[in-house]
């Protein structure tokens, strides 16, 4: 897996293959009413004016 532009801030990387595969077998054995849900979190970066002012170096254009 990769990881663009966004620093050391990356926590966990979870490969969801087996967890989705079961939910697969679950939703055909008994529905969708017994499917786990991943609970997400907001993430806020440290210092976010800093990786503003880095993401707009990084996309805007070139001045001409």
């Amino acid at each position: 897996m990769t990881q663009a532009g966004i620093g050391d801030e990356l926590f966990e990387v979870i490969d969801m293959t087996e967890f989705v595969s079961g939910q697969r077998e679950l939703l055909s054995r008994v529905g969708i009413g017994e499917l786990r849900t991943p609970v997400e979190q907001i993430y806020v970066p440290d210092d976010v004016a800093s990786l503003a002012v880095e993401a707009y170096q990084t996309l805007a254009p070139p001045s001409a």
